[in-house]
């Protein structure tokens, strides 16, 4: 048993060390090309944030472990929202630009609610729905784009190595991809290795364990953008990892593989994510920033959060 935990927790920091490090490669490919940082943010940041969800999910839905699958996301999503934000604005207040709220909130309450319809009335994710979230996802991207998000510097030309190429940079694309891999199948044996040894649900080492630590990028984007006094960056970062985690991470291994939601997961989990995204879209709405005070809250709620959980094991 304690071999399976060492395992779920190696391969959970190599996916946040990899994550990491190719967030960091694909950022600066994007600023070589003149990018702006804004886009960056909310796309590039946010979609590295989200990898491991997306590796992980996937693995799940190819092993038909559909409550881990889900379970990440679901989990993922509430972290993010009440666990992150709520450390990020308890050490400083994260104002929201208005602009921000309308568009990309918009699109994360509106694919929050979706995701939990979709799961009420068919828990048997398909190529159908895997499709209707990608469209969705592209479709937000193309609005980013229209909406002059997506500017370049037409004096920005592409840097390469000292020797003319850019062959570092893409290196360390491919090993952190490799070890995304490696680390994702680590942590899945791991999780579901303990899953059986404790005799628990797939779905309750989804929503906590596993939640938990494919968030760790998104905790450590967002400390590193409190220190450098970015907090629109983190607002925008957590808000299009939420984004992409329910479009994308839902949307491709459904599409591919197919998920089915466990039963036990179509009780109060998803009502509780839904919970959370309007409860954060209310207090982000709410003089247009999250206070000091409604950090606090927000960390209060996610440790109930996990004492309900462990409660109902």
């Amino acid at each position: 048993m304690l071999l399976l935990g060492l395992m779920t927790l190696a391969g959970l920091a190599l996916l946040v060390f990899c994550a990491d490090h190719l967030v960091d490669q694909c950022s600066e490919l994007a600023e070589r090309y003149g990018i702006s940082p804004t886009i960056i943010g909310l796309t590039v940041v946010a979609f590295g944030t989200s990898l491991p969800e997306l590796v992980f999910t996937s693995g799940a839905a190819y092993r038909g472990s559909g409550g881990l699958a889900a379970g990440n996301i679901v989990g993922s999503n509430i972290a993010n929202t009440l666990l992150i934000l709520g450390v990020a604005a308890a050490f400083c207040p994260l104002p929201i630009q208005r602009r921000v709220f309308l568009r990309d909130g918009t699109v994360w309450g509106l694919s929050t609610v979706i995701f939990v319809i979709f799961s009420y009335a068919n828990p048997e994710f398909g190529l159908f729905v895997g499709t209707l979230f990608i469209c969705i996802l592209c479709g937000y991207l193309w609005v980013l784009y229209r909406d002059g998000q997506l500017d370049t510097d037409p004096d920005a030309g592409i840097s390469t190595d000292s020797d003319g190429s850019m062959r570092r940079p893409a290196m360390i694309v491919v090993l952190s991809l490799a070890g995304i891999a490696f680390g994702s199948e680590l942590a899945l044996n791991g999780a579901l290795g303990l899953s059986a040894a404790f005799g628990v649900a797939e779905s309750f080492v989804g929503l906590t364990v596993i939640a938990i630590g494919t968030s760790l990028p998104e905790l450590a984007t967002a400390l590193a953008c409190v220190k450098r006094r970015q907090p629109d960056m983190l607002v925008g970062n957590i808000i299009g990892s939420n984004i992409f985690n329910i479009l994308a991470c839902i949307g491709i291994p459904a599409a591919i593989f197919g998920i089915t939601l466990p039963q036990e997961m179509l009780g109060a989990d998803f009502l509780i994510l839904l919970g959370v995204t309007g409860l954060a879209m209310i207090l982000l709405r709410t003089n247009w920033k999250l206070g000091n005070v409604e950090g606090l809250a927000c960390l209060a709620l996610y440790c109930v959060y996990l004492s309900h959980m462990v409660g109902t094991v």
